[in-house]
């Protein structure tokens, strides 16, 4: 592909190829293959960062996995991930501590800031060294940064929250030692009729990005969470992270994918054809547009368009012929539009979005703000839905505890 027209055009449809359920299943059946050619069993690594919130959770739950599945365990300790992975380092740390409490309560497990230091000291420093220089090693060479992760076969499990996916890969392949028994570790359900609404809940607000996957997701799942919620919505669109200095190691990059396929997926959010809204700086036609589109009411049905035209069938926002489509599917006035595509009056409100977001203690999106309560991450609007329903401090800080 040395035309970079010829490679911007086909793009898309490798990525929807290689995004693919039947790519997915051709993956896993090769691992399966070769662990049976080797006569090996179920290996599962765990990668534990000792500093880690997400990695204290993940170990208290490990024996009941090998308990309920045929598997072999192997842990590797691991340093923090490397800064260039974990920008904002000191925020990063203080969201995960709070986060890590909030759904312990949920998973019936202990978060204790000082028994996780305790753990941290219970391993002799002359080993520490030597021990964190082959995790390091290990989880470089099976392509990750970061701990708090499970690997098996080739794809990585993410703390609690990816838990499901490999317990039901284990239970497809026969691992279970009781296929009667239901999975150990679900996801949190959303509250559906149970949901008792707050009437004193202050609006909600979303942070977001046109060029994050997440976002995009959190996108899809925003109608069916309004309606059931009924809280007002403020969504506040904000530059990709790495026009506001932010960089995106390869290896996070590849893990994003796909982890974004397999959630997409779950879901049954349509996903996989992308067309990189950095490329040609498109996400910035989609924040010229978003004003208009937000002072017609119609903020939500374009923020969801213009991504699932970038995410899900591989056109770019920075063709204008998409952004004529966007806008007629919409009802909006091309000649509107066009006035908006060629000024940069957007650009204030998006820097004061990011300012809003980084006065929250926060950099990353999707991310929701509701008065005092602050959740990062589409897997958090079960917990921002019950935090609002409840109206009262079930999942308390840290401090608080």
């Amino acid at each position: 592909m040395k035309s970079p027209y010829l490679r911007k055009y086909l793009t898309p449809h490798i990525m929807g190829l290689l995004s693919s359920q039947a790519a997915h299943r051709a993956r896993r059946k090769i691992f399966e293959m070769r662990r049976r050619a080797k006569r090996r069993g179920h290996e599962v690594f765990f990668f534990h960062d000792l500093a880690d919130p997400y990695s204290y959770l993940l170990a208290q739950v490990l024996r009941d996995l090998v308990a309920a599945y045929d598997v072999t365990l192997t842990q590797y300790l691991v340093p923090p991930p490397d800064p260039k992975s974990t920008p904002q380092a000191a925020l990063l740390a203080a969201q995960a501590r709070l986060d890590a409490a909030r759904i312990a309560v949920f998973h019936g497990l202990e978060f204790n800031l000082e028994r996780l230091e305790e753990e941290r000291q219970r391993v002799p420093a002359e080993d520490l060294t030597e021990r964190l220089q082959e995790g390091s090693e290990q989880l470089a060479r099976l392509g990750h940064y970061q701990g708090g992760m499970l690997f098996y076969a080739g794809e990585w499990y993410w703390g609690l929250d990816r838990l499901a996916y490999l317990e039901e890969r284990l239970r497809s392949l026969g691992a279970s030692r009781n296929l009667a028994s239901p999975i150990r570790f679900p996801r949190p359900p959303d509250m559906g009729q149970d949901f008792a609404p707050n009437r004193n809940a202050q609006p909600v607000e979303m942070f977001y990005s046109f060029r994050s996957p997440y976002s995009y997701l959190a996108l899809e799942k925003l109608p069916a969470f309004v309606k059931r919620t009924g809280i007002d919505l403020r969504l506040r669109p904000v530059m990709p992270m790495i026009t506001r200095g932010v960089p995106l190691l390869r290896e996070k990059r590849r893990y994003i994918w796909f982890d974004s396929t397999r959630e997409a997926r779950r879901q049954g959010i349509a996903f996989g054809k992308i067309a990189d809204p950095l490329i040609e700086e498109g996400y910035k036609n989609a924040l010229a547009l978003f004003p208009l589109a937000e002072a017609q009411g119609k903020g939500l049905e374009f923020s969801r368009a213009a991504m699932s035209a970038a995410f899900a069938e591989g056109r770019y926002l920075s063709d204008e012929r998409v952004l004529r489509r966007l806008a007629d599917d919409l009802g909006m006035e091309w000649p509107e539009c066009r006035e908006a595509l060629g000024n940069e009056d957007w650009r204030a409100a998006a820097e004061e979005n990011a300012a809003a977001l980084r006065r929250l203690g926060l950099w990353g999106v999707p991310s929701f703000h509701c008065g005092e309560v602050c959740v990062w991450g589409q897997d958090r609007m079960w917990l921002l839905e019950r935090l609002i329903g409840q109206g009262k401090n079930d999942f308390a800080s840290p401090r608080d505890r």
